[in-house]
């Protein structure tokens, strides 16, 4: 079985998608503090997928180093949402996490 990239990457993106949907509509339900920063992550994390599937038809700045920053920016709101839902306390070694 060959795998396709492209595929997987649309697959990221559209579970990105539905994971943000489905919990912002558990934010409007009344749960927890840290779901809204879990699903900014979320959808960072699909904008990030998809800047980094039309790597060729962007300018590379857009497409690489654009893509990998915002991807990084998603998987930190997705920690601080966690962290924060998760009532834990919040560990020192966020660098680029957004702050409480």
């Amino acid at each position: 079985m060959i795998l396709d990239v492209r595929t997987i990457v649309a697959m990221l993106v559209v579970s990105s998608v539905l994971m943000a949907i489905t919990i912002a509509v558990g934010t409007r339900m009344g749960h927890g503090s840290g779901i809204v920063k879990w699903a900014a992550g979320l959808a960072l994390l699909a904008v990030g997928w998809t800047l980094l599937a039309a790597r060729g038809a962007l300018p590379e700045f857009v497409g690489v180093a654009l893509a990998d920053a915002i991807l990084v920016a998603g998987l930190c709101f997705g920690l601080a949402g966690l962290v924060e839902f998760g009532a834990a306390p919040r560990p020192g070694c966020f660098c680029m996490a957004p702050a409480r």
